[in-house]
């Protein structure tokens, strides 16, 4: 029994060896060419070398990390063939939307030629332009189930003369080549080709990127503030961890017509703003999405919740921790824009406030957690009809939770130690050690900072649906949240920290109007949305103009589209953070330290 026992593990030893070394044997190399931008037709050469097995299996990507949506890519795509080295076709069968099985014959290499669309301005998506090109690797390269961190790539560009390329992928020797160490690597790095501008910095000892495409769309004098500020911002936000976990970053900014967003990657993120956003007094709008965008470079790219450790790529990755992955993102955000100078230190309390109203006035609250809301994000690239989704927009919820936690954490403490010491060991203690973290493990790491029990906390505001403790935790900094009702100009919408419609009022006039969710707010009358108080500006104008109309502008499906809006008033509760009379020294120690950002 112990010989036959034996046995049986030495054949398990062999047959892993086996596959580890199959699987360290193969590499990728893709060809990628745009021979004419007119026709936004990607042709591409993938050769699978070193197989050594009757069948292999490859497939596309469903879904981009960092966007919660099936895109099922393979739409895309067309004359799709395969051979192997000596040029035979050879025998496939699609099994799913996404995937196929190739015989092999015992062929050395496969090799998969097609073409791909890209037509479409979306941050999971790609599009070539006459000028540039903005490409997402996660749509069109094929990938080997089950061995997307084990097998390297190659990736070389054949580009329209006068073309060059700006991406977070290391260069390889060759002009227009460039080296993955996994598919991981390789589907998060995205491309801007084309006739761009490309600025290179030297921040703490590491090159870091500025690509904007079109070229020049940015004048000289404006592109050397804005580039001047976003490595400040960058700077800012490596401080928090004090040390910088990749080789170089690349900052992607794409002015267009249509299209709106920004997506995380672990050494670049890309932005897709309007064209109006290309001013100076644009800059601080710019600027806040780079503090939010990059600090995802540590908080979910590197920080990353256990259910998407690795990602899967060919399904929905749930998980209960967005909430943290966003919404405390999004509260760093802001912390960076104070810590940076963008934000006065006069103006952060009016700012959480004006988060503070719009989390309270959110009917989901009472009903979905934050955590719910983080699973059933994936829903909303589903159809919805009149896209009237009842749910709690985990930013800003998210958010706040992030702000209560801080000063929680730095009462318990004495002051002593902050949120920041949370990220810095969900850092140290789950990304450099190679593992995701679970909702336990963070609550397990603010108990062991604070020496208290944080378990009820989270059973009550995260996983459940209780109101949130302001009076409790507001009142360590010494501050009370007031509230004040008042008829002011109604939208008859919400939106969120990106200018997307989250909800839209039943019988409100944004209804009235057309507004559906996920169109992403441009403007409304002559005001700009990328202003700070363009809100309180709005309504001012409007207070005394009630059946007047003002014309909204809206992105929808990467399409503008323009309403009308009739001016209403509806009574509204907002709220103001005040502070409480003859605070004590740690009241008012911590509060000063918070709100200058220490």
């Amino acid at each position: 029994m112990k010989r036959i026992l034996l046995s049986v593990i030495s054949i398990a030893f062999w047959l892993i060896l086996l596959v580890s070394v199959s699987a360290a044997a193969i590499q990728v190399d893709n060809t990628v060419t745009i021979a004419d931008p007119n026709t936004q037709i990607l042709h591409v050469v993938t050769i699978i070398k070193g197989i050594n097995q009757p069948q292999l299996q490859v497939a596309l990507p469903v879904w981009t990390p960092g966007h919660y949506a099936i895109e099922d890519y393979a739409r895309n795509l067309s004359h799709l063939i395969f051979t192997n080295q000596s040029g035979q076709s050879l025998y496939h069968q699609k099994i799913k939307d996404s995937t196929w099985v190739i015989e092999t014959r015992g062929a050395s290499e496969t090799k998969i030629e097609y073409d791909y669309l890209a037509n479409s301005y979306s941050t999971n998506r790609s599009k070539i332009t006459p000028t540039y090109a903005l490409l997402n690797g996660s749509n069109f390269f094929f990938y080997l189930p089950g061995h997307t961190t084990d097998v390297p790539a190659t990736v070389t560009f054949k580009l329209p003369d006068g073309w060059q390329i700006a991406t977070g992928m290391p260069a390889a020797a060759n002009p227009n080549s460039f080296t993955a160490e996994n598919f991981d690597a390789l589907a998060d790095c995205p491309f801007l080709a084309g006739q761009i501008d490309y600025l290179t910095f030297q921040l703490r000892g590491v090159e870091h990127h500025l690509a904007i495409a079109p070229k020049g769309i940015v004048e000289s004098a404006v592109l050397d503030k804005y580039s001047t500020d976003t490595m400040k911002m960058i700077d800012t936000q490596i401080s928090v961890f004090r040390e910088i976990p990749y080789k170089s970053y690349t900052a992607i900014n794409v002015f267009a017509e249509d299209g709106i967003g920004a997506l995380e990657h672990s050494n670049s993120y890309v932005a897709i703003v309007p064209k109006q956003y290309a001013k100076a007094e644009s800059i601080n709008v710019l600027i806040s999405s780079t503090a939010h965008e990059f600090f995802h470079a540590y908080n979910v790219k590197r920080i990353r919740p256990a259910e998407m450790f690795p990602y899967r790529y060919n399904e929905r990755n749930y998980t209960p921790l967005l909430w943290v992955s966003e919404g405390i993102t999004s509260y760093y955000t802001t912390r960076g824009m104070l810590r940076a100078g963008f934000v006065k230190r006069e103006d952060y309390l009016p700012s959480c406030a004006r988060l503070l109203s719009q989390v309270q006035s959110d009917p989901a609250a009472g009903f979905i957690s934050v955590e719910e809301a983080s699973i059933s994000t994936w829903l909303d690239s589903l159809p919805s009809g009149d896209s009237r989704r009842f749910t709690v927009d985990y930013y800003s919820r998210g958010s706040v939770i992030g702000l209560l936690l801080d000063l929680s954490i730095r009462h318990d403490t004495n002051n002593r130690a902050s949120l920041d010491d949370v990220m810095r060991s969900l850092y140290s203690d789950y990304y450099k050690k190679n593992k995701g973290f679970t909702t336990a493990d963070l609550v397990g790491i603010i108990n062991r900072i604070t020496g208290k029990d944080y378990n009820a906390f989270f059973k009550k505001y995260v996983g459940g649906t209780e109101p949130l403790p302001y009076d409790e935790v507001l009142s360590y900094a010494g501050l009370k949240l007031q509230s004040d009702k008042r008829q002011v100009v109604s939208f008859g919408f919400r939106i969120n920290g990106n200018k997307t419609i989250t909800t839209v009022i039943p019988g409100g006039v944004g209804e009235a109007a057309g507004a559906k969710i996920g169109d992403v707010l441009l403007g409304v009358g002559n005001f700009n949305v990328g202003q700070d108080n363009w809100i309180a500006e709005f309504r001012k104008y409007y207070q005394n103009r009630v059946g007047e109309t003002a014309t909204m502008y809206v992105l929808r499906d990467g399409k503008p589209v323009y309403l009308t809006l009739k001016i209403a008033l509806e009574e509204v509760t907002t709220w103001k953070l005040e502070q409480l009379p003859n605070p004590d020294k740690l009241q008012q120690d911590l509060l000063n330290g918070w709100r200058e950002g220490q």
